[in-house]
């Protein structure tokens, strides 16, 4: 007897996420030419001599909380998720996908190597690979709604002027999704007269939402905020660590850093590498900050430590990350029917 055919939400061997060289190629020409243009009006010496003239002492600091919130607290964070869709996956074992994927999902455009998780769960956990790559999507969404609770949060006790863009980001990414979500019924209707598979496959990738409790919801949402407190911090101390002028106020952080990390978010960068760095220096500069050169420094700084040293301290778990999927996907080929 054959194995039976992949269902639609099991990925076939050929449905792996894969680099496509072309957009790959594009991307990188999109990011050097952004740093191009940004070191004409940079200059790239002065740039250089604030990295190699940062404080050793409170980039390692900026590791260390960098590190704890990217490994620890967001292992936890999404095994909870996954909990509350039934999937009892452990700390450890939350833990090792985490690391392991780290190099995958940092390099591939807008983390869509994320998908590697869903796949790993599927395998390895027998969850439905959409029920999987649902569970990243309620990541995401807290991630980001996390994130942009500061902007709420900051706007009323700034006191004084904020960009354009701290009022049109929540707009666009919580007012507006939680529009979609309340006229989800609808929203499903119109796709599924577009075409069923469509419909059926945003039902599944926000089924997590619609079997979770309101108090699990608000749980993981205080969870995230926790979560995402650790890049205020991080991007604050590699401030200081640069030594910006005049020395740069923590409130602030609640503007710069969501606005920098949703444009971040951009499919065409990978790891956000060519937007986070002038979207910092920008931002500096807008409330004073400066001179430019520290600021593209901090930017700098803030890749290497928030995207760069994870991928550094995964590496070591990927080739077993990977492995055990290869050997779980060879699994029904090989078993006797």
């Amino acid at each position: 007897m054959s194995a039976e055919p992949n269902t639609p939400d099991q990925p076939s061997g050929t449905s792996l996420p894969e680099r496509k060289p072309v957009r790959l190629l594009v991307i990188l020409a999109i990011t050097v030419a952004v740093f191009w243009l940004v070191f004409r009006k940079v200059n790239a010496g002065k740039t250089l001599d604030a990295l190699m003239g940062s404080d050793p002492g409170l980039v390692a600091l900026a590791i260390l909380v960098s590190l704890v919130a990217n490994t620890l607290i967001g292992a936890d964070k999404w095994r909870r998720i996954l909990h509350g869709m039934g999937c009892w996956l452990s700390f450890r074992e939350a833990l090792f996908i985490r690391l392991g994927c780290a190099p995958i999902r940092f390099t591939f455009p807008a983390k869509s190597g994320e998908l590697f998780k869903a796949i790993y769960v599927q395998q390895n956990q027998g969850l439905p690979f959409l029920r999987g790559a649902s569970s990243l999507v309620v990541d995401k969404l807290l991630n980001m709604w996390g994130m942009l609770f500061f902007l709420f949060v900051g706007i009323p006790f700034l006191g004084e002027k904020v960009p354009m863009s701290a009022v049109v980001l929540p707009v666009l990414f919580v007012v507006l999704p939680m529009l979609l979500w309340m006229l989800r019924r609808h929203v499903y209707a119109v796709l599924g007269k577009l075409h069923g598979r469509v419909r059926s496959l945003a039902e599944q990738l926000l089924s997590a939402f619609e079997e979770m409790s309101t108090a699990r919801k608000i749980g993981l949402f205080a969870y995230s905020v926790l979560f995402q407190v650790s890049e205020l911090v991080t991007s604050y101390i590699l401030a200081y660590a640069v030594g910006i002028e005049p020395s740069v106020e923590f409130r602030h952080m609640f503007i710069i850093v969501p606005i920098v990390v949703v444009l971040a978010s951009a499919p065409w960068a990978i790891s956000g590498i060519g937007v986070r760095e002038p979207s910092i220096a920008g931002l500096f500069y807008f409330y004073g900050y400066g001179p430019l050169e520290k600021s593209m420094a901090v930017g700098i700084l803030v890749s290497a430590v928030e995207y760069v040293c994870p991928i550094l301290v995964g590496l070591p778990f990927m080739p077993l990350f990977l492995k055990k999927i290869d050997i779980a996907w060879r699994k029904p080929n090989e078993a006797p029917l």
